[in-house]
């Protein structure tokens, strides 16, 4: 109802992707090429596009017809179709898993492409050279990758999650820690340090820190393919998960592992005020009211 693509054939799918008359959807080349392999595989998918570039002339048509047909149409379609496959070799290429196409697009890019778009074929086999190889740098890294589709759904007007403004590194503020604590950690003298020797706000940041870092290495393919049959196991969602879980813990014998009443109640004190002020995952908060009433120690 709101003109919005919710299903079709991987061949209409292909007619979607090289329109002829008019321009691509940015949303929906993103969106396939985020989840096209969840239903086909990606040589199904080089072969539909390869045969969309093959189009016959209708029959029927009067000679000045069948001209207006391959200028109007024909032609369009050629481009879109050689733009598809630059676009997906370019920035939506999974090396490994996509290779299994590398052959036929080579075959094709060497043969009908290169006889109708000369300068076109060379630059998609500079690209299929890259990908080719066995170096690692033509690999990129999981948040170069995001960074990617990220600017692609921005442009084509998808919502994504809100940019939080990232200061400049003068404006990168300076650790929040007393010079006794600083000496006891450079020193490794881990058993004279409590908790709370740590400012809360400083705290906030380190978790965030070793978060950010954990999840800046989870793909998109992970999380669309993660429980399905034969997916590689999503290792990255599961060391986020992990530290999640390894919070949860800490926290837990923190607080419960204090004998001392006033001690204890300081301790909840101290980890909502992280909590409250943390851009980590917030469950250090949830962790807490789920401990206190266990405890008949800690009163409100």
């Amino acid at each position: 109802n709101d003109g919005q693509l919710v299903g079709a054939t991987l061949e209409a799918l292909v007619e979607k992707l090289t329109p002829h008359d008019s321009m691509l959807d940015a949303s929906l080349s993103s969106v396939f090429f985020l989840t096209f392999r969840l239903f086909v595989t990606p040589l199904e998918f080089a072969e539909a596009v390869i045969a969309r570039f093959t189009l016959t002339l209708p029959s029927g048509l009067s000679d000045e017809d069948g001209a207006t047909w391959v200028q109007q149409k024909l032609l369009p379609v050629r481009m879109r179709v050689q733009n598809l496959l630059k676009l997906w070799l370019e920035t939506y290429w999974r090396p490994g898993t996509d290779n299994e196409a590398l052959p036929v697009i080579q075959t094709f890019v060497q043969g009908p492409l290169a006889e109708n778009f000369r300068l076109q074929a060379q630059r998609l086999e500079d690209l299929l050279a890259a990908r080719s190889s066995s170096s690692s740098e033509y690999l990129p890294s999981p948040v170069a990758e995001r960074q990617r589709i990220n600017e692609r759904l921005r442009d084509a007007g998808m919502p994504i999650n809100p940019t939080i403004p990232v200061n400049s590194a003068t404006d990168t503020p300076r650790p929040i820690m007393t010079k006794a604590l600083l000496s006891a950690l450079r020193a490794r003298n881990f058993s004279s340090i409590a908790v709370t020797d740590f400012d809360a706000l400083e705290l906030a940041r380190q978790l965030t820190l070793i978060e950010s870092e954990l999840y800046c290495k989870i793909t998109a393919e992970e999380v669309l393919e993660m429980g399905r049959k034969n997916a590689l196991p999503a290792v990255n969602v599961k060391a986020v998960t992990t530290l999640s879980t390894a919070v949860t813990g800490w926290v837990s014998e923190s607080i419960l592992g204090e004998q001392d009443v006033k001690k204890r109640m300081l301790l909840v004190k101290f980890f909502i005020k992280v909590a409250d002020v943390s851009r980590f995952s917030p469950h250090t908060i949830i962790f807490i009211g789920a401990l206190t009433p266990a405890s008949s120690a800690v009163r409100p």
